[in-house]
């Protein structure tokens, strides 16, 4: 549900029928996504400066048709929020944030609550605990049922709208829906190689299903109260993928709604949730000519939404056999990109990392890594205080997959070393003398981490890797031989978030050698620890605001 720069035109061209497609309900990006979170396209992290009236203005003015809110909104933030979108008349949709918690947000009047985020994190932990902190299923295991139901009532009373996900909950916790899910034919090489080895980190099987039972009865007490539900899959979630709306309803039956329920609930009342009203939802005169014709019946068996014979679009047939079709079209531009896209491609909008970099346990210095569009062009100054006061300012293209320039500046006291590396006729040429053909040139920054991240999760290792160093010289170039292996999820030092991980080595002969473990998201380095000849251990770990 949360939008991004591109859903508002994507919105225009299906309402004018430039493309086809469906109905298209646009929230606002989520706010409050922690600082990883903001990398992602969608995310807006806030600061104590952040203005909610100043944000709903915004959101109401560019056409958004909710807002979305995340885990780290602040508590006076999200009351001003709240105020500010009665008076635009907007509904605020999303998850309970961690300071607001589950009562305070059904008193002020949260239109829906999604993933049963909420009621896992207010019936478990007396206090909040930050995403990522410890693996998410975990969270579920501590759900205390018994503790609910002044909660329910409330959530009867407010009428506030639950969006269980149970297909995104599913594939959270039990590692055969995961499999299943890694399957997909949607799924592009980067995708499945990022998620393949995070698969196994969920519980064991009889502990997993304990824990999905406990949610689906909690989902058949807010049912039995009379709380309206929505079926929703939280397709973009890691493990969801497009047509997973009908394992919803499947689950939903099971969690107690008769088969009719659970078709209002993807119908009749998901379009009283969104601004739809009155236009969609059922088969009646002045409606959207909108309808999914069946060939066998889902009021008796709900899974039958599967046995689709074609689709009413706008008044217009769209035959099953024309629905192949267009859907091996889709899988076939879908595997040639990701769903899982590294980082926002807003153009102007500058994405930061920012690492510590310890050596003996002891802060020696920061790096910050600015990534200003997309991933194919990444810039790095970095900063260490001691021994020596050092500094160096890297700037890296690529151009398909392959190095297409690369400066360095490197200072050392009063001394300042620089290199410079250009692709020029099918060739980089290093300060417009030695030619080279490289993959990957090694910078001695975070900047070679956030590179064979993304490169490594994809499964991908380049072949043609070289140093290049600055000198009082002539700059000095080494080939270096690059090995990279995929960790399953462990650990990540110094807290207790199990991340998935790669093991680089790095080999330059008669020069270095480099042993590196990089924990991260599929994406982005969260800690790093490189060892440089057996000896030096060096630590990057990313600094979370």
């Amino acid at each position: 549900m949360r939008g991004t720069a591109e859903s508002l035109p994507l919105r225009e061209k299906l309402n004018r029928r430039l493309l086809a497609g469906p109905v298209l309900v646009v929230a606002s990006e989520c706010l409050g996504g922690s600082t990883i979170d903001s990398l992602f396209a969608g995310f807006r992290e806030l600061d104590p400066s952040s203005d909610a009236r100043e944000i709903v203005e915004a959101i109401a003015r560019e056409g958004y048709d909710g807002i979305k809110v995340y885990d780290y909104v602040p508590a006076a933030f999200y009351r001003q929020l709240l105020r500010e979108a009665r008076r635009k008349k907007l509904p605020v949709w999303g998850h309970v944030p961690f300071e607001v918690g589950l009562h305070k947000a059904l008193e002020m009047g949260q239109a829906s609550i999604e993933h049963l985020r909420g009621w896992i994190v207010g019936l478990g932990h007396a206090a909040a605990v930050p995403y990522g902190s410890e693996p998410w299923w975990r969270l579920h295991a501590d759900v205390k049922l018994a503790a609910s139901q002044p909660l329910v009532e409330l959530a009867a009373k407010t009428g506030s709208v639950q969006v269980p996900t149970l297909v995104a909950l599913e594939r959270t916790i039990r590692i055969d829906a995961r499999k299943e899910a890694i399957t997909s034919s949607f799924l592009s090489r980067f995708d499945r190689a990022a998620l393949t080895p995070l698969i196994e980190d969920v519980p064991d099987g009889q502990s997993a299903e304990a824990m999905f039972r406990k949610l689906q009865a909690l989902v058949a007490r807010l049912h039995g109260a009379g709380i309206p539900i929505v079926a929703g899959s939280d397709f973009g979630f890691a493990f969801v993928g497009p047509g997973d709306l009908h394992r919803e309803l499947q689950l939903l039956v099971e969690s107690g709604l008769s088969n009719r329920e659970a078709l209002q609930a993807c119908t009749t009342e998901a379009s009283k949730l969104l601004p739809m009203a009155g236009k969609f939802g059922v088969i009646r005169p002045g409606f959207r000519a909108d309808v999914l014709v069946l060939k066998e019946n889902p009021l008796t068996d709900v899974r039958a939404t599967r046995s689709i014979a074609g689709i009413l679009h706008r008044g217009s047939w769209i035959s099953s056999r024309d629905r192949d079709t267009r859907l091996v079209r889709l899988r076939r531009r879908y595997r040639a990109r990701s769903l899982l896209r590294p980082y926002k491609e807003d153009p102007g909008v500058e994405r930061v990392l920012r690492f510590d970099i310890f050596s003996a346990g002891v802060l020696r210095g920061e790096e910050r890594v600015v990534v200003p569009s997309g991933q194919s062009r990444v810039s790095s100054t970095q900063v260490l205080a001691s021994p020596i006061r050092e500094s160096r300012s890297i700037r890296a293209k690529w151009n398909n997959g392959k190095v297409a320039s690369f400066s360095s500046v490197i200072t050392r006291g009063k001394t300042e070393h620089r290199v410079s590396v250009r692709y020029k006729d099918g060739r980089l040429t290093v300060d417009g003398g030695e030619e080279i053909d490289a993959d990957f040139v090694w910078t001695g920054t975070a900047l070679d981490w956030v590179s064979l991240t993304t490169l490594g999760a994809a499964g991908i290792v380049p072949a043609k890797c070289y140093a290049i160093t600055p000198s009082a010289g002539k700059p000095i170039v080494e080939k270096i031989a690059l090995q990279l292996r995929r960790n399953r999820p462990s650990s990540v030092p110094s807290t207790s978030r199990a991340l998935p991980s790669l093991s680089i080595q790095i080999l330059c002969k008669d020069s270095f050698r480099i042993d590196c473990v990089i924990w991260h998201d599929g994406v982005t380095p969260v800690y790093i620890k490189q060892i440089l000849d057996g000896q030096f251990e060096t630590v990057h770990q990313l600094r979370v605001q």
